[in-house]
């Protein structure tokens, strides 16, 4: 199944995960990249003050936003990015996936996803994405996420576990597939996921052992 070409935005602040971000742009996704709170809502269009004053509150900036779980604020941009800062660090990484996730929802953005490198064990945060399993009671099945509907949104949880491929750099710093403790993120393995459910070019990991 060929997947459509999507404008996407994705959020992500590590420079490593912004490698495998060129798969999507090669095969014809228009794609942004915001490295922070900030720059991701002035690319979603900005405050919805902001956005009742230029008339833009009901167009739908993107089809599909892929968001880390972790990352900072980022610098003022007035109405068009975060203006609330109240005396704390800007550059203090944070989870914000869950707000931002819920703020696309409300820009009306089709399919959204929290894609985390972190796994379960990497604190209390990370370890709210098994929330959102779907256990596996039959050897064979597959490991699906619960799709959550959110406004009119579809919205599903990751972490780096459920790339369908394991990506990585070679020594020449390309972007290749191959086992590495170093594991980059499957944007475009997600973002088949998200869409088609797991039943397009790239199917959901087999979990369940006899």
């Amino acid at each position: 199944m060929e997947t459509r070409k999507l404008k996407i935005l994705i959020v992500e602040d590590k420079p490593e995960h912004r490698r495998s971000i060129e798969e999507l742009v090669q095969e014809g996704h228009t794609v942004d990249v915001a490295k922070d709170l900030s720059e991701a809502i002035a690319y979603l269009g900005g405050f919805p003050t902001h956005l009742v004053e230029q008339g833009k509150a009901g167009e739908v900036p993107y089809d599909v936003v892929l968001i880390d779980m972790m990352f900072p604020v980022g610098e003022s941009k007035g109405k068009e990015g975060v203006h609330f800062t109240h005396g704390f660090s800007t550059s203090e990484v944070a989870p914000l996936g869950y707000s931002l996730a819920l703020y696309a929802s409300q820009r009306g953005v089709p399919y959204i996803a929290i894609y985390t490198d972190a796994t379960h064990h990497g604190g209390p945060v990370s370890a709210t994405m098994d929330l959102f399993d779907v256990p596996c009671f039959k050897a064979g099945d597959l490991k699906k996420k619960m799709r959550l509907t959110v406004g009119s949104s579809v919205l599903a949880m990751y972490d780096i576990r459920d790339s369908p491929r394991r990506l990585t750099l070679n020594e020449t710093g390309t972007v290749v597939e191959g086992y590495s403790e170093k594991q980059l993120k499957d944007w475009s393995g997600i973002l088949d996921l998200l869409v088609h459910d797991g039943e397009g070019k790239y199917k959901y990991r087999k979990v369940c052992m006899e």
